[in-house]
């Protein structure tokens, strides 16, 4: 029998309320920060500057756009791995931490958008004129939280 086997033998009473999970996870989380970051990329396409590739700001911007997508979908991964690993014994201990996993994979998008909205490094001032950010947050970004 090999390992497989006996993870999915370990794992079979918990599709129950591993695949709503998936689903959720898919349809809420995945389907808000796709289509946040195709507008983040949509407003720097009309808004680019060759100077943007200078700027530390568009790097973690860019960075926190890719961990606002991966970073859900490697969560359920290690929700499923910490749910199979160990023995018996510390079974509690198994579902605390992967409650822990599934509070950050729904606490995730409020955290990156904020990173996101800060760090847009393309963005404008009270006078309408394109500003590069070089710093993420510094300015502190004009208009209202999530416009970009």
């Amino acid at each position: 029998m090999s390992t497989h086997d006996t993870e999915g033998r370990k794992f079979a009473r918990n599709w129950l309320w591993f695949l709503p999970l998936c689903s959720a996870a898919i349809f809420l989380v995945e389907g808000h920060t796709v289509p946040y970051a195709f507008v983040a990329f949509k407003f720097a396409y009309r808004r680019w500057s060759w100077a943007a590739l200078v700027s530390p700001s568009t790097y973690f911007c860019l960075s926190t756009i890719a961990v606002s997508i991966w970073w859900p979908l490697r969560g359920l991964k290690g929700i499923f791995t910490v749910v199979t690993s160990g023995d018996e014994t510390r079974v509690g201990k198994r579902y605390l931490y992967a409650f822990l996993l599934v509070a950050a994979i729904f606490l995730l998008p409020f955290v990156t958008d904020a990173l996101i909205w800060g760090s847009f490094p393309l963005g404008f001032d009270n006078e309408g004129v394109l500003r590069l950010r070089m710093i993420p947050f510094v300015p502190w970004p004009e208009g209202h939280y999530g416009e970009i």
